[in-house]
């Protein structure tokens, strides 16, 4: 074999391959055209901060509030701008022709699309501030409601952009849902309970972001956030618990937060032999501490008091109620704990001994502790609780 005579041969065949390339793309612009776009990805790092920067100077030299937030909500989008740029010029770089220079258009529309709707979403949380007028008319749960509207709606828009780029119709698609409507309605219903009972709830004014609930038969804490489907409850270990909200426009809320003072009605059950002198002791010290610690409510405004309430076969009974301003649940939780430990510190230094309602047996026969026969000046009447309907009980 020729080599000499092969050689030009080869050298036409890579000229016309390095030419006429594959759809019409030559070898030179598909070459050039990656090149810039691995060009602009690894450095899309770079140029999003020197992007950043120009948006951060811009910002402060026109005294606009919320630069950081701004910036920072801008981070994510604007990361993905260097990579669309690189990918519109690649296209440019390629010079295309026909149904390939159509595709390349579309690609690019779409790319382009995503990233301006992208920062449009991603500026709405920022820029919210401009909704705070509003809370004096609606609830701060309703204007989180309108934002988030605002986000949805902002990416549908985006989405019927990108379908329109590339030719196809959204009316069609529409009406084409409408006949599913009905079947959609049926399974998806308790969705839209769910919706519906959200409107109400903040219609109704029950309960906003932050106030202290207790749902019966379900859970009590804090509202973190009330949602289209479901309301966010944090327990005091911090823990979420997620309430679908057609099952609270049923139930029964009591909003701690709603009454500017929680009460405090305790039940405490002391052994049967303690003595009279023992639980005037007892009721003397505790009723000392409400009136002199700062966390309890003073009369007249609501009452503060110890009583002996009543001698069951296993216990003596002694009552204590008083209100407290502590709306904030841990401060709340802080204030019954020093409680707590008050009440077990002076029946210890009073010699006393808390009840055990546990029967023992004796000789085979099953017997409650003995009580010890109070006086009737030991019996005093319970003052009513009508200050308030929030009550907490605790047997200890």
């Amino acid at each position: 074999m020729d080599l000499q005579a092969q050689f030009p041969r080869f050298m036409t065949a890579a000229s016309n391959i390095w030419t006429h390339g594959y759809l019409g793309l030559d070898v030179a612009h598909l070459s050039l055209a990656i090149l810039v776009f691995v060009l602009f990805f690894a450095m899309r790092e770079r140029l999003a901060g020197l992007i950043l920067s120009g948006i951060r100077h811009w910002l402060v030299r026109n005294n606009a509030g919320r630069v950081k937030e701004i910036v920072d909500a801008l981070a994510a989008p604007i990361s993905f701008a260097p990579v669309v740029c690189g990918a519109i010029l690649a296209v440019e770089c390629l010079h295309p022709t026909g149904r390939v220079a159509d595709l390349a258009d579309k690609v690019s529309n779409t790319l382009a699309t995503i990233l301006v709707f992208w920062c449009f979403v991603a500026l709405v949380k920022p820029m919210n501030f401009l909704f705070n007028s509003f809370e004096k008319t609606l609830t701060p749960a309703i204007v989180s409601w309108i934002v988030r509207g605002i986000r949805l709606g902002l990416i549908l828009c985006g989405l019927v952009t990108v379908l329109e780029s590339w030719g196809i119709k959204v009316g069609p698609i529409i009406a084409g849902v409408g006949v599913f409507g009905v079947a959609i309605a049926l399974g998806a219903k308790d969705m839209f309970s769910n919706l519906i009972g959200g409107l109400v709830v903040l219609a109704e004014g029950r309960y906003q972001i932050g106030d202290w609930v207790e749902i019966e038969g379900v859970t009590e804490g804090t509202i973190a956030e009330i949602g289209f489907r479901s309301t966010t409850i944090l327990r005091p270990d911090k823990s979420p618990v997620y309430v679908p909200n057609g099952k609270l426009s049923d139930a029964v809320v009591t909003n701690h937060s709603a009454n500017p003072l929680r009460r405090i009605f305790w039940t405490i059950n002391l052994a049967n032999d303690t003595t009279t002198e023992q639980l005037r002791v007892i009721c003397r010290e505790l009723q000392r501490y409400l009136d002199e610690s700062p966390e309890f409510v003073k009369p007249p405004e609501a009452s503060a008091f110890v009583r002996v309430d009543a001698f069951t076969d296993t216990a003596i009974k002694v009552i204590l109620y008083c209100f407290t301003r502590s709306r904030d649940s841990e401060k709340w939780l802080a204030v019954n704990a020093a409680l707590s430990n008050k009440v077990t510190d002076v029946v210890s230094h009073a010699g006393a001994a808390f009840a055990s309602e546990i029967p023992y047996v004796v000789g085979g026969s099953l017997r409650f502790p003995e009580r010890s026969q109070p006086k009737e000046s030991d019996l005093q009447h319970v003052i009513p609780d009508s200050e308030s309907d929030d009550e907490d009980e605790l047997h200890i």
